[in-house]
Parts: C-alpha cells; structure tokens; sequence
C-alpha cells in the first residue's frame, strides 16, 4: 500500500500532465497487487524444498505439537509410505483422522534402494593360472638332454613317472645285463680231470670275459637315446597344450605259422 501512497503524492507534488499521471497510478495499483499475491502464495516464491520428512521426524513434531505442520509437509514431502504400520504410529504421536487423510495427498520423495553389492571375483591363484595355461616344465630340449645321460629323468620332469620308471628300468637292466654276465676262465699247472677244479695252488692263470658287454651297452645307449626323444616329444605336446601321455604299446609276439619266434615288442609312437 505503501507503493500507492508514494504515487498519489508524487503525482499531486508534481507538475506531470494529468494523462501521464493516470498511467503511474494504475501502474503503482498493479505492483501493489502483485506485491500482495506473492506475499499470500504459502511458503512464498523464495522458499527453497528442503530435504523429505521422515516418519520419526513427523512423530516427533506431531509430539511437540507444533502448529501448520501439513503445510512443511506439502512442501518438503515425506520420505515415507502411508501404511497401516506408519498410520499406527502417528496416531499414537497424536495425528488425527483429518491429519491422516491430508497426509495421504502429501507428495513422497522415498529413498532409493541401494544396488545390490557386487561380488568380488576371487583372485586367481598360481596353481589355477598355470592349470588354465598348461606349460612344460622344462624345453623340450633340456628334457631330451636330460634323458640321454639317465633315461627316465626328462620324463619325471615333465609329468609322466610311469614312463620315466619304465626307460630307467630297462636302462638299468641292460647295463646290468652287460656288466654283470661274465665268463671266468682258469688255468691249472697240472692237468686235471675234466668238470674238476684246479686246486688253489696250481692255479696258474685266471681270465674273466664279459661276452654280453657290448650288446648290454648298446642296448643301455638305445634305451637313453629312444627316452631322450619321447622326453622332448613330451615337453613338446605339453608346451603346445596337447596330450603328453607316452605313446608306449607293448604287443607280444606270438609264433606265427612260418617260425616259432615268441617275445614282446614295444612300440613308442612319438
């Protein structure tokens, strides 16, 4: 009001035409109306929404008794569903049926939901790495050196024992087989009957023979040479991810209709 008065008097004071006049005074009338309806709007333009009531701060108030609380309410909302449970509650705070029905037309503004926690994938270990990306534990190379000077060595090394057992078996036996098969032979003084045996002192000469030493040997070296190939085989396949499992067949040897030949023969696909 205090806008129309200001108008009236500066138009009375001044020397204005009156037309001119006429326009400031309905101007200064509008601006005094709409001064008016900005200050009747509830809560006023300039307010600013706060955060959501929840239904222990509304018990509260309603506590307190504190008056125009349906107004905070409108404009802030409530971060609450208007159940049976809540509905309860606020009665025993002191809310009434009027109060109860407003507050359901009282807009919401509800928590959201926290997402659902991810699970964190274990760490992978060492173990499980290695068994994903299968690799050999030596070159093929280093297996195949290590067979040659005791077969059956590059086999353990790369995961098969059986057949490392088995070459060292067969190494081993015809290195025996060689050393150890031996012939002795004895020369007397005197002539003695044939199957005797010369007596200690007229032994003039002994002479022992290994007449099985060069085939024990040479099959020692074959056996070391056949396991160095199958250990480097072996490492190869596994390296490259494939099946490394010796590709050993054993298949005897019957007689057959033109001979009496019997045995075992081993093969060893690579």
């Amino acid at each position: 009001m205090w806008i129309c008065a200001f108008v009236e008097t500066f138009v009375r004071d001044s020397a204005i035409p009156r037309g001119i006049m006429t326009a400031l005074q309905r101007t200064g009338a509008l601006l005094a109306m709409a001064a008016a309806l900005t200050l009747a709007i509830p809560g006023g333009g300039s307010a600013q929404q706060g955060p959501a009531y929840t239904l222990e701060q509304v018990e509260r108030l309603l506590s307190a008794k504190v008056p125009g609380i349906i107004n905070d309410l409108r404009r802030d909302c409530i971060a609450f569903e208007v159940t049976d449970a809540n509905v309860t509650r606020l009665k025993n705070a002191g809310a009434d049926d009027a109060f109860i029905e407003q507050l359901r037309t009282v807009c919401k503004r509800l928590p959201q939901a926290a997402p659902p926690p991810t699970r964190a994938q274990p760490p992978v270990s060492a173990p499980e790495r290695q068994a994903a990306t299968p690799r050999a534990a030596v070159s093929p190379g280093s297996a195949a050196i290590r067979s040659l000077f005791i077969p059956g060595l590059g086999q353990f090394a790369t995961g098969k024992p059986a057949a490392g057992v088995a070459f060292l078996a067969a190494w081993g036996g015809a290195l025996g087989y060689g050393l150890l098969s031996k012939e002795t032979t004895t020369e007397c003084l005197a002539r003695v009957q044939p199957g005797a045996t010369c007596p200690a002192n007229d032994i003039r000469d002994t002479s022992v023979k290994r007449p099985s030493l060069a085939i024990g040997v040479g099959g020692a070296l074959a056996v070391a040479v056949v396991s160095a190939l199958h250990a480097r085989s072996a490492a190869s396949h596994l390296a490259m991810g494939a099946d490394a499992s010796p590709r050993l067949a054993l298949e005897p040897v019957l007689p057959g209709a033109e001979g009496n030949a019997t045995g075992l023969l081993v093969r060893i696909r690579f």
